[in-house]
């Protein structure tokens, strides 16, 4: 019946770019081994061999069958109710209108001819008329914008195309950021050996602006248009703020660390964080990653590599103190990579999104980084406002700051979709990807170049053991290891 169809239109579940989806019983055989499924609606993952929907048009959109029913059962409702209201106001009766003439059918109903118009009607001006053209036009480009970024955010090679941006944002941000903080901590005319104040006033600039450009986003209504990057959800306000304190220590840290080229043997130790994570989330007590071996070779590729890598004499014996802020560099880059993926990966309920964790967490890092402040550069704390040369610390700072955001914001987000081991290993292609630029104006010795292209076979082999892990059966992460 008309009715019926009615509603089975209605019902019809429809990707965001409109497509009907389609019932899959079946995979082939050369499909869902590198893309992973996933259920829009409740975000669990779907195997390979699960009966689901999708969109025939490779939007990247996947329905498991349990949602599929439900949506299909709710839409069915609502338009039977819609349905309902709409035949009733079709049998109401209409009454003439005073004045009005019949139609010659003497449906009852008025003719529209015979309704007089309107006394106080009064011509629209032109420039009302050129104020509706402009917000119709803005509203289209708003459309559009959300239109295109829909239809990235759910095309089959979004996730590779994410993967390697935050990458190119992170390597960037840290050459940019790195390259600033040594000048600023380091040069004699600048006069400003405070890594901690750095980082503290750094975080405030990085997290104001994160907050400005989440702002921008809601005013602008385009956070629906950037997906889960600005999704705002209900989180512990303790983890962003245990994350901002890492965030604070582990740069301080990495400063004490990197920046005496003498300390060479420090830095080899640092180059190990991505073995030391691997092996602390594989563990019986946090069991977030399964030990296996092709993921911990890569790991130990990607730390040779940064060792060979490090530009400094040949290591010898550098005393404790380097020693101990390596350690305390390692300890802080795993813990803060190992609680940005409980944060960002929760068990139940939406992820959040990684602009609104990273504000909250380079804010409290910066208020962290106070307390840092007072306790290892009081000096520096207190004769800031007396700097001869402020205006130009405030300029590094800020340039700091900004590259700070965007670091923060592509680790975080980097965690969300690979895992906290992927970002550890992006430690030692911080050292590895100087060498092209140092290259041109300094010579570069085999060993540097050969700890380059480690670096990059471990980030092959990383993909390869993740693709491999991907294909074990259900079940297998459970088992004990």
């Amino acid at each position: 019946s008309p009715v019926n169809g009615f509603m089975d239109a209605r019902a019809m579940l429809r990707c965001r770019s409109g497509h009907v989806v389609e019932k899959v019983k079946k995979l082939k055989p050369w499909q869902g081994h590198i893309h992973v499924r996933e259920c829009v609606f409740c975000h669990n993952e779907i195997d390979r061999h699960e009966v689901h929907w999708s969109c025939p048009e490779k939007c990247r959109y996947d329905v498991c069958q349990y949602c599929y029913k439900s949506e299909v059962n709710k839409r069915k409702a609502r338009a039977a109710l819609q349905q309902g209201k709409f035949g009733a106001h079709l049998d109401a009766p209409h009454a003439a209108a005073p004045g009005g003439s019949l139609s010659s059918g003497g449906s009852g109903v008025a003719s529209l001819d015979s309704q007089p118009p309107p006394a106080n009607t009064v011509p629209r001006s032109a420039s009302a008329d050129n104020k509706r053209g402009r917000a119709r036009a803005a509203n289209q480009v708003t459309a559009r914008l959300r239109s295109v970024s829909q239809q990235f955010l759910e095309s089959t090679w979004q996730k590779s195309m994410e993967v390697s941006m935050w990458v190119l944002v992170v390597l960037i941000g840290d050459f940019v950021g790195a390259s600033y903080l040594e000048d600023l901590t380091s040069a004699e005319e600048l006069d400003f050996p405070y890594p901690f104040l750095t980082a503290c006033l750094s975080n405030f600039v990085a997290g104001l602006s994160t907050m400005l450009l989440v702002s921008l986003l809601t005013v602008a209504r385009l956070r629906q248009a950037v997906g889960e990057l600005a999704l705002e959800t209900q989180v512990d306000f303790k983890m962003p703020l245990a994350l901002g304190v890492l965030v604070t220590f582990q740069l301080g840290a990495a400063v004490k660390v990197l920046s005496n080229q003498h300390h060479t043997m420090a830095s080899w130790l640092y180059m190990l964080t991505p073995v030391a994570t691997i092996l602390v989330a594989s563990s019986s007590f946090l069991r977030m990653e399964v030990l296996q071996k092709e993921l911990l070779t890569a790991a130990g590729v990607a730390s040779l590599g940064g060792m060979l890598a490090v530009r400094g004499p040949w290591p010898s014996w550098e005393g404790l103190e380097p020693l101990k802020w390596a350690g305390l560099a390692i300890a802080f880059t795993a813990g803060r990579c190992l609680l940005t993926e409980k944060v960002m990966l929760p068990q139940h309920g939406e992820r959040p999104g990684a602009l609104v964790v990273a504000q909250a967490m380079l804010l409290a890092g910066g208020t962290a980084g106070v307390e840092l402040s007072l306790v290892y550069e009081w000096t520096g704390f207190w004769s800031l406002p007396w700097h001869p040369r402020l205006g130009t610390v405030m300029s590094y700072i800020l340039v700091i700051g900004i590259c700070t955001a965007l670091t923060v914001v592509a680790h975080t987000r980097l965690i969300q979709i690979t895992s906290a081991t992927f970002a550890t290993l992006l430690v030692p292609f911080h050292t590895v990807t100087i060498l092209p630029i140092e290259s041109i104006s300094q010579s570069v010795s085999i060993l540097n170049w050969l700890g380059l292209l480690l670096c990059v076979m471990s980030a092959v082999m990383y993909f390869k053991a993740r693709k491999d892990l991907a294909e074990m059966p259900e079940g297998y992460l459970n088992l004990p290891h």
